[in-house]
């Protein structure tokens, strides 16, 4: 099961063909994205906090924290049959039945003791082994789901929030403009480039995020578009806003 997940590319739309066909500049690295791709955002406070109070929490809730493999860790909980929660590197979190699990007789998963103590499995091997949560009926599942869910979504929520503010930031002060150089260095003539930028420009969604998206383009055309030989014309400004999707105007001869 899923918990409340927000996407760190908020502002990203679907792809909107310019009048020509554009360079590869153009396409947005995240629209092509594949799910479930590692994001490496530890070293942001914000993230690193969210993600500690969540780990806290659940450990709160009788979980222990497994290895962290590839872009996940997992937390299994003393009860063998209670879900395992599964939880993602880029914020995703969800729950997993528990398989059956190999144990020393009269132990707890807690407290294991020498790997000798596993010899007694050779004389009783089915008081080694806990099915899990394999033999737990639907009802019951959902009921145990839910009150982990209760106790953690909060926490989930906040990881959420933090990994997608970083990831904007991210977006906007390096993704973003090294976008808008590679469009504004093809060997195009200017006003084709002129025209990839507006439309790179006009395609953010009308969000908050695509709104910050747009700003970051803007100060590009501005910083360099406008102040070079070749800026947009009045002309060229009036026919684009007279055909533009977003709701904000293009307008960058303004003063930042």
């Amino acid at each position: 099961m899923l918990i409340g997940l927000r996407s760190a590319h908020a502002e990203e739309p679907a792809p909107v063909p310019p009048p020509s066909a554009p360079p590869p500049a153009v396409v947005d690295p995240a629209d092509d994205a594949e799910p479930g791709v590692t994001i490496e955002v530890f070293a942001d406070p914000a993230v690193a906090r969210a993600r500690a109070q969540l780990f806290q929490d659940l450990k709160d809730q009788g979980y222990r924290k497994g290895d962290h493999k590839d872009d996940r860790t997992v937390f299994k909980s003393y009860v063998p049959y209670h879900p395992r929660v599964i939880v993602h590197d880029d914020g995703w979190v969800y729950l997993q039945r528990e398989p059956p699990r190999v144990h020393i007789p009269g132990k707890t998963f807690s407290d294991q003791g020498a790997p000798a103590n596993y010899l007694w499995c050779i004389l009783a091997p089915t008081a080694c082994v806990s099915i899990g949560g394999w033999m737990v009926g639907p009802r019951k599942y959902q009921a145990m789901e839910g009150d982990i869910l209760d106790a953690v979504h909060q926490d989930v929520n906040k990881l959420n929030d933090a990994v997608a503010r970083k990831q904007l930031e991210l977006r906007v002060n390096n993704d973003i403009p090294a976008d808008c150089e590679q469009i504004w260095a093809q060997a195009l003539p200017a006003e084709a480039r002129r025209r990839l930028l507006y439309t790179y420009w006009d395609t953010r969604l009308d969000t908050p995020e695509g709104d910050i998206a747009r700003a970051a383009i803007m100060r590009f055309i501005r910083g360099e578009v406008m102040q070079s030989a070749a800026p947009f014309s009045a002309a060229e400004v009036a026919e684009m806003n007279e055909h533009r999707s977003c709701r904000m105007a293009f307008d960058p001869g303004a003063t930042p």
